[in-house]
């Protein structure tokens, strides 16, 4: 994980797949609320994770745990989701 720390923007396919997920469960207003809410943490929330990377990759794919490390850690990557969602919510609002 080392080797990729220095890139920390994630691709776009990456994140729409998140948005996918997230329409495919019909949670995109909770998501967004939570995004709101954890948007100031998340420089913490991706440190804790690095952090307990070790312990986690007992029970989670390191791959996944480096993915939710860089989701969190850029506010480009949130705010790429935000769009995303937002995008949506307006989508809904015209219909």
């Amino acid at each position: 994980m080392d080797s990729t720390i220095n890139n920390n923007n994630l691709d776009l396919e990456k994140i729409q797949k998140i948005y996918e997920l997230i329409k495919k469960y019909e949670l995109e207003n909770i998501a967004s609320f939570l995004l709101e809410i954890v948007y100031p943490f998340r420089r913490i929330i991706g440190s804790a994770v690095l952090v307990s990377e070790p312990f986690l990759s007992i029970f989670i794919n390191p791959i996944e745990i480096e993915f939710f490390y860089k989701l969190f850690y850029e506010k480009d990557n949130l705010n790429k989701l935000k769009e995303l969602l937002k995008k949506e919510e307006l989508l809904q609002e015209e219909n």
